[in-house]
């Protein structure tokens, strides 16, 4: 089953993977947390927990300009890439205008 969470966030929006949360990002071009907008993201999963991305073309967090992302949880990189147009990103932080914004993916 897949899940996904459309979020419009105003610009003093806080987003929290918290210490026992769990984000697997299984599609394609997925990512599992973006920040359009969001103030600040973290990312605090402990142990096994934080972001598993298992897909290629995917990240676990991106951020915009004017986001402060924390990550002190694991974010693991499991997809099988085999060029570099299919590759993975832990934690990416741009400029660009994001329509569309998926928080979780299971």
């Amino acid at each position: 089953m897949q899940t996904m969470l459309l979020v419009k966030a105003n610009t003093q929006s806080e987003v929290t993977n918290a210490t026992t949360g769990l984000i697997e990002v299984t599609g394609e071009s997925s990512v599992g947390i973006i920040g359009k907008k969001i103030k600040k993201i973290t990312n605090l999963g402990t142990g096994t927990k934080g972001i598993e991305v298992k897909a290629i073309k995917s990240a676990g967090i991106l951020g915009n300009i004017g986001s402060t992302v924390i990550n002190s949880a694991r974010i693991l990189l499991e997809a099988n890439v085999t060029n570099s147009v299919e590759g993975l990103v832990g934690v990416s932080v741009d400029n660009t205008q994001l329509e569309q914004m998926i928080l979780m993916e299971q």
